[in-house]
């Protein structure tokens, strides 16, 4: 009995000790002391990138999308189009005159995201092989 109680305040005051070093911001669960093992632990998952958009953005630009999709609609629809024989090949000039590409707003490049990409194929490797 004694030396279960000894085994315990051992492992409190170990805990403690810890606990203290890790709020301090000392020491941290996933520090250097670690060795590396072929099988991943919870310490081997990325930092989450701060240079991605939240829910909101992404909402205010599909918003946005909509929003010009009904005013093209619209536009639209109090034209008439018509399109007589032989025109085909100057109306064909006109459209891609005015065609440009759009904007990837979709793409972020920031050097957070180098940086998770570069940890992430740092990693990478060959799967383990399986046990017999």
């Amino acid at each position: 009995m004694t030396k279960s109680l000894g085994v315990f305040l051992a492992t409190l005051a170990w805990a403690m000790e810890t606990s203290a070093a890790w709020a301090e911001g000392g020491a941290t669960p996933c520090g250097a002391a670690k060795k590396p093992s072929i099988h991943p632990t919870f310490c081997s998952i990325p930092a989450t990138p701060t240079d991605v958009r939240n829910a909101d953005a992404y909402k205010s630009t599909v918003v946005d999308i909509r929003r010009a999709g009904l005013r093209l609609t619209s536009t639209i629809a109090r034209e008439r189009f018509s399109l007589r024989i032989g025109d085909t090949e100057d109306f064909a000039g006109l459209a891609r005159a005015e065609a440009a590409p759009p904007g990837n707003e979709a793409a972020v490049s920031s050097d957070d995201t180098k940086a998770f990409e570069a940890d992430a194929l740092r990693r990478l490797g060959a799967p383990s092989k399986p046990r017999p």
